[in-house]
């Protein structure tokens, strides 16, 4: 039989090469990107945690959380994770007073590195480079897509403006081993899954986002109109897909609410980042100031928007900001999805003038993380 060869660009050689040479810049920057990322991980990584920075070893916390859950059910939601009484190959003990405060979903993610940790299957150095890749290539999927949300509706000034901050935010830390880059691509492609009426791709990926990052909880409204129209297309009736969303979704809560003990002791613990701008720090300046920009910044949207649920999720976004008591210079990444829900050019302006002052220059410099540290 004679050996037929594609000639049509259709071959995996064929697909790199459209990325890697495309004239979309887009797609060539993403190509590089994740390039890039395997170099320096590779090369740059700190071994064994294989984060940039030894420091940050978050991706270790999870993975042994994510063993725990097959071991101890949802005792990892209420135990203190000193206390965690179970047979583990190499266990991390990380915010030792504390249980894990992080949704169900997010142990769902971890799972698979958890289980071949302890199970040794692999060496240890090798899961843990595999997770830094993971999140940094996950990093590079959350450029991709916050790049097609404003690709078309955004002015090319202004989306080269907001790509400039969120690319270096995606990739730096992803490759230190936080996931939130996983967490924020599922939530852009639940949002343009939204905008595109696609509403039973949107519930499902808005909930799996849910379910992964409690700071993710703003995109509630959402979720909850997409659910809503998808039911009444079928007419009313439970298919796979609103079970799927159904089980998650219970699943989620139900880690919330055993995890409430704790959080309520979470500022009680030695590793505590507050927030500068918490109102619960009372009404200083700083906090002061953020208010009223964050008021401007709503009061634009509400000028300019007419999609109610959007409205509902930018100022559940905006109030977070204030409420969540701990801030993290990676945190803004649980914002951009925020881009994806604004039509109007002015309220374009007036979101990314917010992202940039409130959650960075506010947040960052005040924590002293300088912009410099992911520039």
């Amino acid at each position: 039989m004679p050996i037929v060869v594609d000639t049509n660009g259709r071959s995996p050689f064929g697909s790199l090469r459209r990325w890697f040479l495309a004239a979309d810049p887009i797609k060539r920057l993403c190509a590089w990107l994740t390039v890039a990322v395997c170099l320096i991980v590779i090369v740059v990584g700190s071994p064994p945690v294989y984060s940039l920075d030894s420091l940050y070893t978050d991706h270790l916390h999870h993975a042994y959380a994510a063993w725990a859950l097959l071991n101890i059910g949802p005792e990892v939601f209420t135990t203190p994770i000193a206390q965690w009484e179970f047979g583990a190959l190499r266990p991390f003990v990380n915010w030792p007073s504390l249980p894990y405060l992080y949704p169900f979903g997010s142990l769902l993610l971890f799972l698979p590195f958890g289980a071949v940790n302890n199970l040794g299957l692999l060496p240890a150095p090798a899961v843990n480079l595999a997770m830094v890749l993971t999140f940094g290539f996950g990093g590079v999927g959350a450029v991709w897509l916050l790049a097609r949300t404003v690709r078309g509706t955004y002015h090319p000034v202004l989306a080269g403006a907001v790509l400039l901050v969120a690319v270096p935010l995606y990739v730096f830390w992803g490759m230190n081993g936080f996931f939130d880059t996983i967490a924020a691509a599922v939530a852009l492609y639940g949002v343009l899954a939204y905008r595109q009426e696609r509403d039973g791709v949107a519930m499902m990926a808005l909930v799996g986002a849910i379910s992964l990052h409690y700071r993710l909880w703003y995109l509630g409204p959402l979720a909850i109109v997409a659910l809503v129209r998808y039911v009444r297309t079928q007419e009313w009736m439970i298919d796979r897909r609103v079970g799927v969303v159904g089980v998650l979704g219970g699943a989620t809560t139900v880690s919330f609410v055993l995890s409430l003990p704790g959080f309520a002791r979470l500022s009680e613990t030695a590793q505590f980042n507050p927030s500068p701008i918490a109102v619960t720090t009372g009404l200083s300046p700083i906090v002061a100031g953020g208010l009223v920009c964050g008021l401007a910044v709503l009061a634009v949207v509400y000028r300019y928007e007419s999609d109610l649920a959007a409205l509902a999720t930018v100022t559940l976004a905006v109030a977070s900001v204030f409420v969540l008591t701990q801030w993290s210079p990676w945190y803004p990444i649980l914002l951009t999805p925020v881009f994806g829900l604004v039509e109007h050019h002015r309220s374009h302006l007036t979101v990314a003038a917010g992202f940039y002052g409130l959650t960075l220059l506010v947040g960052y410099l005040v924590t002293n993380h300088s912009l410099l540290r992911v520039l």
